[in-house]
């Protein structure tokens, strides 16, 4: 193994990150439903769904690909750095991602204190 050298602690990080993914996606999904009007909500629905779920087998196989050339940790690095490097730039690319992010960001408890 190459990033991560015990069993335990890979079991345990992949056990987080599914977990996160769940919760992601759950998150997603409300979200995308709160803010869709209603008359559009089946439409917005069936196109997140789709490409949600439609375009995994897509990933999964560029991903194998990838794991066959270079190996399977190598494979998820990469897919990690890309996914980082792709989520920098829309923050900085869409103003509209910031102002959406900065609405969620709490307040700091420390400068409310005298």
């Amino acid at each position: 193994m190459l990033l991560v050298r015990s069993v335990h602690l890979a079991a345990f990080m992949l056990l987080f990150l599914g977990l996160t993914m769940r919760i992601n996606g759950a998150l997603a999904n409300g979200i995308l439903q709160s803010v869709v009007p209603d008359e559009l909500r089946g439409r917005v629905m069936a196109t997140y769904v789709f490409v949600y779920v439609g375009f995994t087998p897509f990933g999964s196989f560029i991903a194998g690909t990838v794991a066959r050339f270079v190996g399977v940790q190598w494979a998820i690095f990469s897919g990690g750095v890309v996914m980082l490097a792709y989520s920098i730039w829309a923050f900085w690319k869409y103003p509209e991602v910031r102002a959406f992010c900065s609405r969620w960001q709490t307040p700091n408890p420390l400068k409310a204190m005298p």
